[in-house]
């Protein structure tokens, strides 16, 4: 290898490929990804129903009633979130992955909760309401599994775990 001179130019190692910077139609979103619920973020478009979602997820993470955004059983429903979210820890947070339409104009989104002591993934169902408004159908948390930390057993998340993923 040999030192570059004051004034010389460096060879690029190929073409340029303005596509690689910006999106110029036909290719896939580019989301972050959890590895358990795959591509994060509203996609396709549907920013309003991605809204109620993650703003749900952000009340019940910081133990506020959401009994008003569930379409029945609201208070039912919001109690025993909070009494579930409770074990997380303080200041849990929250990943919404992207949309998959549901019969009758429904939105459904993959979760995760992660805080400090545990952590939950599950589904949000959301239905269309009145006038352009959506409505927490049913929001579903199940405890991560982890290992037992007995030799052989990994104490680490495993989403191959969760057949709702699957």
């Amino acid at each position: 290898m040999r030192s570059l001179e004051k004034n010389e130019v460096v060879p690029r190692s190929g073409p340029e490929r303005p596509d690689l910077s910006i999106p110029s139609g036909g290719e896939t979103s580019r989301l972050p990804r959890d590895y358990a619920i795959g591509a994060l973020g509203a996609g396709n478009g549907r920013v309003a129903p991605y809204r109620l979602a993650t703003e749900t997820l952000s009340l019940v993470a910081s133990g506020k009633s959401v009994a008003d955004r569930f379409a029945r059983r609201g208070e039912r429903e919001s109690a025993a979130l909070s009494a579930k979210v409770a074990l997380l820890g303080s200041s849990p947070s929250i990943r919404v992955g992207s949309p998959a339409d549901e019969s009758e104009g429904g939105v459904s989104y993959l979760v995760r909760l992660l805080g400090q002591d545990a952590s939950f993934s599950g589904e949000i169902h959301l239905i269309p309401g009145k006038e352009g408004s959506w409505l927490v159908d049913s929001l579903m948390l199940d405890a991560d599994i982890v290992g037992s930390g007995k030799e052989g057993d990994s104490s680490d998340f495993d989403p191959l775990l969760y057949k709702r993923f699957l």
